[in-house]
């Protein structure tokens, strides 16, 4: 009956029953090293080809001390004795690293700081690195293995071990999601950015799945990614953690900046290979950013407001101008009472205003040519109504004048269906005006004239010269 296989004396078999005593420390370091990865390591399948190809050299090293001293060939005694310290000190220099990995083989540990997370991702990509330079090493070895195709063995090895420690993480991932929803049950528009940003990493695991060729930055970057994200939850979870710690890596800003950096590495690992430079970093800008805790002010909520009303045109000016205005007057709630769940409250606000907002910019020209009527029935007018009923939601909650709130959005109506209804007026007055312009009005001095003046046939309808 043939005995069960073993990974361990698969690795450590070495070719003769009589090896030479100057191999000895190798052997030893050799079933050091196979102890290891036996009982379970990260980047395995690299390190299995380490420990098995330091013992195909040390078989070499063997064959030659034998033919050496029965030939007395000293070219043979050259090559085996030059190759003894090195291998040596590589399986050395390897051992090192063994402890991190072997620790971090079945789950990602749980940092106990951002500063922690950082480091772990570091160690994470020094071992990685040095497991590989190791196997570089020893396949440029003097000593080949006939038939044997090292270059794409490695290759397929790494992809093997970088996908298995992100399935790794995302394990780890998934294990903690449902704490996380515990916590997010009164918390729906929160949990919409956690889970979009966990939806965004298993797209980004499925690309690299298939795709055989990732690029090596590609690889790197997105275990990061993998890393820090579950870091973070990891870290909110604790409550041995700084509560501004805490605060910060689950504020909404947080989460929107992680989720807008993986959109993009989704989209670039979908695409043809490319640099991806700037991607890197901006998620060594947004590693930063997790280390330097910031207080989530309502100024800065606001911020984002600012630059919309200048990019809206009737028929939505006005009433953007009231979003504006109930969201400041929120903040201002916010900021001088202190509710335990304003600031929150005020990012979903913030947020869907500008959303809808966004929304009335875009539809500006599509808009341009309804009535009235037609225009509050349109989407852009839907998403600014959605708007308005949240906010007067939040000012009943938080008991604030929702009189004076419905009084700016009725006059908003009343204001941008007066500038409507009043350039329609005009166009029409224009379409039946014909009158030369006086030269002397024209900036460009030159001497012409420019008349509006056009025919019957094509004259424009008062919805044409709309803007």
């Amino acid at each position: 009956m043939s005995s069960p296989y073993s990974i361990f004396d698969e690795l450590t078999r070495l070719a003769t029953t009589e090896p030479a005593p100057a191999t000895d420390l190798i052997a030893f370091l050799i079933r050091s090293l196979a102890q290891e990865a036996c009982d379970g390591i990260r980047g395995a399948q690299t390190y299995y080809r380490i420990v098995s190809r330091a013992r195909d050299i040390c078989n070499s090293i063997n064959v030659l001390a034998k033919e050496a001293e029965n030939q007395k060939d000293w070219d043979k005694y050259q090559s085996y004795t030059a190759q003894i310290s090195p291998l040596e000190e590589l399986l050395f220099d390897i051992s090192k690293v063994m402890e991190n990995e072997a620790e971090s083989a079945y789950s990602p540990s749980v940092p106990d700081s951002v500063q922690q997370c950082i480091d772990d991702i570091k160690c994470w990509k020094d071992n990685r690195e040095i497991f590989r330079g190791v196997a570089k090493t020893l396949h440029d070895s003097p000593f080949e293995r006939p038939g044997y195709a090292w270059d794409s063995d490695l290759k397929a090895a790494a992809l093997h071990d970088d996908l298995s420690w992100i399935t790794t993480v995302c394990e780890a991932l998934m294990r903690i999601l449902e704490p996380i929803s515990r916590m997010m049950r009164k918390k729906p528009q929160q949990y919409l950015h956690v889970t979009g940003v966990i939806q965004l990493l298993a797209q980004i695991q499925t690309s690299l799945e298939l795709n055989a060729e990732v690029e090596e930055s590609a690889m790197v970057l997105s275990t990061r990614c993998f890393m820090v994200i579950h870091g973070m939850i990891a870290l909110t979870l604790d409550k041995n953690v700084d509560e501004k710690v805490r605060k910060h890596l689950w504020s909404r800003r947080t989460w929107k900046k992680a989720s807008g950096s993986l959109e993009k590495l989704k989209l670039a690992l979908e695409s043809p290979p490319k640099p991806l430079d700037a991607l890197i970093d901006e998620w060594d800008g947004y590693e930063r950013y997790l280390l330097n805790p910031e207080d989530e002010s309502v100024d800065k909520i606001l911020e984002g407001l600012i630059r919309y009303p200048a990019k809206i045109q009737r028929p939505y000016h006005s009433q953007a101008l009231a979003l504006v205005y109930g969201c400041k007057s929120i903040g201002a709630h916010v900021d001088s009472k202190k509710p335990e769940d304003g600031i929150e409250k005020l990012e979903d606000i913030v947020e869907l205003t500008i959303k809808a907002l966004e929304k009335c910019g875009s539809a500006a020209t599509e808009v341009a040519k309804l009535d009235w009527d037609e225009l509050r029935v349109h989407p852009a007018s839907k998403g600014i109504d959605g708007v308005v009923i949240d906010i007067k939601r939040i000012y009943s909650e938080y008991q604030m004048k929702v009189d004076e709130f419905n009084k700016a959005v009725s006059d908003a109506l009343k204001k941008d269906r007066e500038m409507v209804e009043r350039l329609r007026g005009h166009l029409s007055r224009l379409q039946t005006r014909q009158k030369p312009v006086d030269p002397a009005a024209c900036q460009c001095g030159e001497d012409y004239q420019i008349q509006l003046a056009v025919s019957d046939r094509d004259r424009p309808s008062p919805r044409d010269l709309a803007p």
